[in-house]
């Protein structure tokens, strides 16, 4: 507060000396003419009040201008009236030029201690640590924040080394050369470090760093605002996972997920949506829903309008048969969203085909639950040890058309039939002694006279002592079970009649692969004389000792061991009919394995023939390419010959072009002839075939060119490589021809590259370093370049030119088969 006092405190000495200098000016001013110099030793006071307030400063200014005039008054003259006038009034001038001077100085002084004083509060109010060093990279300053960031209070931090406080993540204290850029650093380039805190805390901070320059220009020191953005850093982290993570779940939910925007176009898709609907990815993301009529048909479109209407969320569940033919129930939630001021749907899909499958299940169950007793003939009974009283379902009594009285079990006894009745009465005495449960079947015998087959299952329940407390059990009609059985029986015979009878081979064997039952289309494939009874028990290894060690015994033994089938092909030597080519088929069966082999040698021969035609027809295919280059080679010669009998250079040339596009498509049919494959053109080798004959062509003139190319490993069908082809030889030919003038001396390259942009699309690029197009040349109807353009036209593709530092042709085209 010392300099806001200096300058507001009136300072009396300062004053009071002043007031008496200005008394002994003007004593003297009266007592002795002061002439010329009257005026100005009154300024003298004036200039003191620099040490006092601006109000004294105005005071002695006021006194000393009336001190002025009154000495002028009535002090002697000491020379020239006028003289004396002039010298008065540039006193008084001087005397208010220099108050002024001084209150405005004043003025900007206290200024200045505001503007410190609201600095100094800012930065010790403020969030960021303020820290301020000297050359000696010791603390001068250190605000509150730079505690609460660091640790460090401001006593324990003045007049330490800034590296022993501000400590980088490994702990370790930074040499003076790391805080030397600190020194230097604009305030406006922010920095990022990892710091430790005094308790061992590691933080990321910001630092605006600057520094101070004495006026010889020399650094005097450094200072640095520091913001904490730890938690930022760390929330930045957080919503990156975040991000990633809620994208992943997206990507990775089984709940199909797909958002539209206010046109009805879907922007963003899963792979679970596109499962769903049976379609994929690709397809969902350009669908607009207005335009689908499952949509319209199942209600999905008006239930998304009236969702994006009332801006309300909506449900709803429907059933669909997919494009892969799953008849599946799907629960749809319709949620609107704004983004970007534009409104978005968001459509969330949920396969519940399962849980609507379980639902209906589910109720199935409790009606069947309900129909139990009569559905599935079962009756139930309860019997209560002490009170021997028995209790039981509905069906329980009218299964054997009882009364429900304390007589049951008497009756139930009565109707059971003769021969079982023993066997079955002794079952409850028996459990009752045992403490064992049952499982026993016998016949009775209603009053109607019709006899059926049940079967009682029981158990015991007994008391923490064993004493028998209960005992429950169930009753089944299994009489259309036994009837079931003898059909079983029958079918079974049945099945074995038609096994042995079958065309196919079929031999089973146990778990120890011993034969247990061979049918007689596999005894035909053993040799002749051979018997079911030859067979029968044999182990597969002394049927066929070829398979010992080897992977198709192995193969057998892991179908018993796992359940997996396997087939395969195979010749059968040695049978009845000679060898044959047989197809196996391995299962297993209960605990052992099945074998069914298949004479197969009839549709081995036909595919043996199948596969020589196909070799002569590619063998013709071949021949056609060959002729065909051959052809065009005879195309080629005859335009060179016609060249060479005319004497208009424009005819000719017109002529070596048509030649160099014939000879384009011979050297893509003699790449076909020379390749393995018929359907696609081995690209790299076509284009460098067909740039060198150009350079060759055209370099035989004795012109320098430098043919550089780059070509992926493409494979083109022919439709595609004949037009490639053709743009490659225009766009060369006329690089060579018209990328350099003749009297050019310096080097010539012309570069080729084909690269592949993805598995769809490729990106032709021709270039050389010439003269360039003159602006319009591509408006011009030039032959060349429309062919070029047609050319492109017919790739699918898009043409662009670039005229700066030369000519360069980029065309981009769809690699696919043409209409694909």
């Amino acid at each position: 507060m010392s300099w806001f006092n200096k300058i507001e405190n009136p300072n009396w000495p300062v004053l009071t000396f002043a007031v008496l200098l200005l008394a002994g000016v003007f004593a003297l001013d009266l007592a002795i003419p002061l002439g010329v110099a009257g005026g100005v030793p009154y300024m003298a006071a004036v200039l003191l009040t620099l040490w006092a307030s601006r109000r004294a400063t105005l005071a002695i200014a006021v006194l000393a201008s009336a001190l002025t005039i009154f000495g002028f008054i009535f002090s002697p003259a000491g020379g020239e009236l006028w003289q004396v006038l002039i010298n008065r009034f540039i006193a008084l001038f001087a005397i208010w030029v220099t108050t002024i001077l001084i209150i405005l100085r004043k003025k900007m002084e206290q200024d200045l201690y505001f503007t410190a004083q609201k600095v100094a509060l800012h930065i010790e109010q403020s969030p960021l640590a303020f820290i301020e060093w000297n050359q000696n990279f010791e603390v001068t300053e250190w605000n509150r924040a730079a505690t609460a960031i660091f640790g460090y209070s401001e006593s324990e931090a003045i007049g330490q080394h800034v590296k022993d406080l501000i400590l980088p993540a490994d702990g370790v204290p930074q040499a003076d050369e790391f805080w030397q850029p600190f020194m230097t650093r604009p305030g406006d380039s922010p920095s990022l470090n990892e710091n430790i805190t005094k308790d061992g805390r590691q933080i990321t901070s910001e630092w605006f760093s600057t520094h101070s320059i004495d006026e010889q220009g020399e650094v005097t020191g450094g200072a640095a605002l520091i913001h904490d953005i730890t938690k930022r850093v760390r929330a930045e982290e957080a919503l990156r996972d975040t991000s990633e993570l809620n994208e992943k779940i997206i990507a990775e939910s089984p709940i199909g997920i797909a958002i539209y925007d206010h046109t009805g176009r879907c922007i963003a898709a899963n792979a679970s949506v596109a499962d769903m609907i049976g379609a994929t990815q690709e397809q969902v993301l350009v669908a607009n829903y207005n335009n689908i009529e499952s949509w319209k048909e199942s209600g999905l479109l008006d239930t998304a309008k009236k969702c994006i209407g009332l801006q309300n969320t909506e449900r709803i569940e429907f059933e669909v048969l997919t494009s892969f033919g799953k008849q599946a129930c799907y629960d749809c939630l319709f949620v609107p969203f704004r983004l970007h001021g534009e409104q978005h749907l968001l459509l969330m899909i949920d396969d519940i085909s399962d849980r609507v499958e379980a639902a209906k299940a589910l109720q199935e169950s409790e009606a069947l639950l309900e129909k139990a007793q009569t559905i599935a003939r079962i009756g139930h009974w309860n019997l209560d040890a002490g009170t021997n009283e028995v209790t039981g379902s509905n069906f329980l009594y009218s299964l054997f058309g009882l009364e429900r009285d304390a007589s049951f079990v008497d009756n139930f006894i009565e109707i059971i039939h003769p021969d079982d009745r023993d066997r079955a009465a002794s079952v409850i005495p028996k459990a009752m002694e045992t403490r064992e449960g049952w499982d026993i079947e016998f016949r009775v015998v209603l009053k109607d006279g019709l006899e059926k087959w049940v079967q009682s299952v029981g158990e015991v329940i007994t008391d923490e002592h064993g004493k028998v407390v209960e005992m429950m059990g169930t009753v089944q009609d299994i009489t259309e079970r036994k009837q079931a059985e003898e059909t079983l029986r029958v079918s079974e015979e049945r099945t074995s009649a038609f096994i042995e009878s079958a065309s196919d081979g079929f031999i089973l064997f146990d778990s120890e692969l011993n034969v247990i039952e061979v049918n007689k289309a596999t005894i035909k494939r053993f040799p002749p004389g051979t018997s079911k009874a030859d067979i029968i028990g044999k182990n597969l290894l002394e049927l066929n000792p070829a398979l010992e060690n080897s992977e198709r015994y192995d193969d057998y033994l892991n179908v018993i061991n796992t359940g997996n089938t396997f087939n395969v092909e195979d010749m059968a030597p040695g049978g009845q009919f000679g060898d044959l080519h047989v197809a196996i088929q391995a299962f297993k069966v209960g605990g052992g394995l099945g074998i069914i082999n298949t004479d197969i040698t009839e549709r081995k021969r036909a595919e043996e023939a199948l596969r020589r035609s196909l070799v002569e027809k590619e063998v013709l295919l071949k021949e056609i390419h060959h002729r065909v280059k051959n052809n065009l080679q005879i195309i080629t010669s005859l335009l060179h010959l016609q060249a060479e009998g005319i004497n208009d250079p424009a005819a000719i040339s017109l002529l070596e072009e048509s030649r160099s596009r014939v000879q384009a498509m011979a050297l893509l049919h003699e790449n076909l002839y020379n390749a393995g494959d018929l359907a696609t053109i081995d690209t790299r080798d076509y284009v460098i075939k067909l740039t060198s004959y150009l350079s060759q062509t055209y370099n035989g003139s004795g012109r320098g060119f430098e043919l550089l190319t780059k070509v992926d490993d493409l494979h083109l069908d022919i439709d595609t490589a004949i037009p490639l082809g053709l743009v490659i030889n225009e766009l060369v030919s006329n690089a060579f021809k018209y990328a350099y003038p003749e009297d050019d001396t310096v080097d010539k390259p012309i570069r080729v590259e084909l690269i592949a942009m993805d598995s769809n699309r490729a990106r032709l690029t021709v270039s050389d370093d010439g003269v360039g197009l003159e602006e319009g040349y591509d408006q011009k109807g030039s032959l060349g370049l429309e062919l070029v353009q047609n050319l492109t036209e017919q790739l699918e593709g898009e043409i662009t030119i670039n005229r700066h530092q030369g000519t360069e042709f980029l065309i981009e085209f769809s690699t696919s088969p043409m209409g694909a």
